[in-house]
Formats: C-alpha cells, sequence, structure tokens
C-alpha cells in the first residue's frame, strides 16, 4: 500500500507542476499583453497632452486667405496642372455645453448602490 500512496502523491505533484508550468505561461502572456497595453496608453495620453499645444499653435497663426486667383496655366504644358485648396482652419464653438453633473455611486439603506450626484467635498478621490 505505501507504493500505491507514494505513485498516487507522485502523480498529484506532477499534475501539480503541469498546471503551475501552464499558468506561468499564461502569466508570461497576460504581462506582455499589459506591457503592450501601457505602451499604448502612455503613447495615447501624450498624443492627448500635445494636441491642447498644437491647437494654440494654429489659433495664433493667422488663416491664409481664402479667395487666391489661381495663376494662369502655361501654355507648354497644360496635363500638368494641379490645383490646390485651401481649407479653412475650423472655429471652436461659441460656448461649450454645461458641464454634467459628476455622478457616483451611492451606498443605500437596503444595501444596494444608486448613482446619484456628487455632494459634499470636491477633493475626495474615488
Amino acid at each position: 500500500m505505501d507504493s500505491s500512496d507514494t505513485r498516487q502523491a507522485e502523480e498529484r505533484v506532477a499534475a501539480l507542476e503541469r498546471k503551475t508550468g501552464e499558468m506561468e505561461a499564461l502569466l508570461k502572456g497576460l504581462m506582455n499583453e499589459m506591457l503592450d497595453f501601457k505602451a499604448i496608453a502612455m503613447n495615447l495620453a501624450r498624443q492627448s497632452a500635445e494636441l491642447p499645444r498644437q491647437e494654440s499653435v494654429r489659433e495664433t497663426v493667422s488663416p491664409e486667405p481664402e479667395s487666391r486667383e489661381e495663376p494662369a496655366p502655361a501654355a507648354a504644358a497644360p496635363e500638368n496642372r494641379t490645383v490646390i485648396h485651401v481649407k479653412s482652419v475650423p472655429k471652436p464653438e461659441a460656448a461649450p455645453a454645461p458641464a454634467e453633473p459628476e455622478m457616483v455611486r451611492i451606498m443605500q439603506s437596503d444595501g444596494t448602490m444608486k448613482m446619484e450626484v456628487r455632494r459634499g467635498d470636491k477633493g475626495l478621490h474615488r
């Protein structure tokens, strides 16, 4: 009986080691995906931080006049004519919409969570 008990224990240990190896491989793959996601998130954050700077530069540059006269094409090469359309800079909206109140989940007396408008100290973080 001792040999069968030790054999069963060894089989259980071997099965656990296989499962551990599989879990380690899954964890490694998950970590790689999370690192990729982090890199994408950092790129998006950097681009969104640069976007307001680019918009402010566009606003400071005076827009070019929209009505330009196109030069007459040369008589020798009429097939090499290129037309350039000047696009106007999009104008910002007149007034932004009023900000919606921040909604948070509030614990109710019956133990459920309900979305309500946040009141009180604005410095608290969730």
